[in-house]
């Protein structure tokens, strides 16, 4: 045994100046190769990527220099504790995985910038996710989550993708967001319009669709650097109020809803590139909205609206 342990640090010595990557996805690999721990002195990114991986050994979280893990579609049961001793990791993608947790040890990880959860049964993060000060792309789409812990220290995060949970509301800590600009939310149980978004001034995209919103309400100036909203299918009657306001909006999104008329006011976002209001119950449009339209059209504009057909219960 100890001649073996002797060899395998030779081994080490000889491939440590050269190996700083290893991609082993779509190998059919049923665990991680041994060849890995030989690079773990110099190891920065490994990629295992759709196999069929379902341990992670301890010996992988000996390859302490790692910045980019990708251990994503895999059928991954469990994140052990020990991933907090990748100090230096940048991004961790371990989504399409079976994980019903995240361990708290995570919050050890400061150097995390992108994380990955989506398409695990977790149905929450754990608190030590809200100390990762350095994150600034987190997504956990098609999840069981319904709830989220504190965020107010998350000061750099810029996308935060939360599509097809099980959440109805956000916590307060959330308007704390001021660096986010790309949220969606869609797929998800929402029937208000949450006000933690009313703070979040440097928001750009915003997806609301496939919720069960029933009103949007006076759109303040905060949200007047939105580009792009969604808020499809779902049971809103009436645009909101300021909607003029909006003034950087190039796109947006209100298919499948129970609008009856537009505001005169949409006829002042002047950037919008696409109007799209299928399937609603709109029985005329604001006069000026037609000029509008060709006016932009004739300037050489992909400038459109798409109405078509009423939407019924």
């Amino acid at each position: 045994m100890f001649m073996w342990r002797k060899k395998c640090l030779c081994l080490r010595a000889i491939y440590d100046d050269d190996v700083h990557s290893l991609d082993y996805k779509h190998t059919n690999i049923e665990e991680i190769p041994p060849d890995v721990f030989l690079h773990e002195r110099t190891l920065e990114v490994l990629d295992v990527q759709s196999n069929f991986i379902t341990h992670l050994p301890r010996e992988l979280f000996f390859c302490a220099w790692l910045k980019k893990l990708v251990l994503a579609d895999n059928e991954i049961t469990e994140l052990p504790s020990v991933v907090g001793t990748l100090i230096y990791l940048e991004e961790l993608d371990i989504s399409k995985n079976a994980l019903v947790n995240i361990p708290e040890e995570i919050q050890s990880c400061q150097n995390l910038k992108y994380i990955d959860f989506s398409s695990n049964p977790l149905t929450k993060f754990p608190n030590g996710l809200s100390t990762l000060l350095t994150l600034t792309e987190l997504s956990a789409n098609d999840c069981l989550l319904q709830s989220l812990p504190d965020m107010s220290k998350l000061n750099f995060l810029e996308v935060l993708e939360l599509r097809e949970n099980k959440m109805t509301s956000l916590p307060g800590s959330f308007s704390s967001l001021h660096a986010l600009q790309k949220l969606d939310l869609g797929d998800n149980y929402f029937t208000n319009w949450p006000e933690e978004l009313n703070s979040l001034y440097g928001l750009q995209e915003l997806w609301l669709d496939n919720n069960k919103l029933k009103k949007i309400p006076y759109v303040s100036k905060i949200l007047s650097s939105l580009n792009e909203l969604d808020i499809s299918n779902n049971n809103v009657e009436s645009m909101p109020g300021g909607v003029g306001g909006m003034k950087m909006m190039m796109t947006m999104m209100a298919d499948d809803n129970f609008l009856t008329s537009l505001p005169d006011e949409i006829c002042s976002c002047t950037s919008l590139t696409l109007l799209s209001l299928r399937r609603n119950n709109l029985t005329h449009l604001p006069r000026d909205i037609g000029g509008f339209l060709l006016t932009f059209f004739y300037a050489g504009a992909t400038q459109s609206l798409e109405i078509e057909g009423p939407h019924k219960k």
